[in-house]
């Protein structure tokens, strides 16, 4: 049996989708040196940035915390899929990185079970943002992105 990706089939499910991949050529490009090489968070492991993972501190599930830039961090596969993401190492280096009150926040959203609704037209505006950040991170290396 060959196993096959979902594909979003909703107009949400289409804008989440395209939200994601721009929030993770940002988090994943803004790190990254001249020649688009990164360093995992959690076991400092270098890779090209194309083959790292957008990494969640607290996981996407959370829709408060899913594109939120404190929460994100670069990681390779085996860390943040293979290893459940080593939330330990992600929230030290979240502190290192940004401080305390970074974490406080993240902890705060987090911990708040409130329902969260996000349209469609917001999460579009989102990949909006993110598709022009990485675009500007990318120019910077000299990186077309599609």
């Amino acid at each position: 049996m060959k196993w096959k990706r979902k594909t979003a089939s909703t107009p949400r499910q289409k804008a989440i989708k395209n939200a994601d991949k721009w929030f993770s050529y940002y988090i994943r490009l803004k790190d990254s040196d001249q020649n688009g090489m990164v360093r995992c968070v959690t076991c400092g492991k270098p890779d090209h940035w194309k083959k790292m993972d957008c990494g969640h501190y607290i996981p996407r599930q959370n829709k408060k915390l899913r594109w939120n830039e404190f929460n994100c961090s670069c990681q390779c596969a085996k860390c943040n899929y293979f290893e459940g993401g080593r939330m330990d190492l992600h929230r030290r280096y979240i502190l290192n990185r940004y401080g305390m009150e970074e974490i406080n926040k993240i902890d705060l959203l987090d911990n708040d079970k409130k329902p969260y609704k996000i349209s469609i037209f917001e999460v579009e505006q989102i990949a909006l943002i993110y598709k022009e950040k990485a675009k500007k991170e990318a120019e910077k290396r000299n990186i077309i992105l599609k």
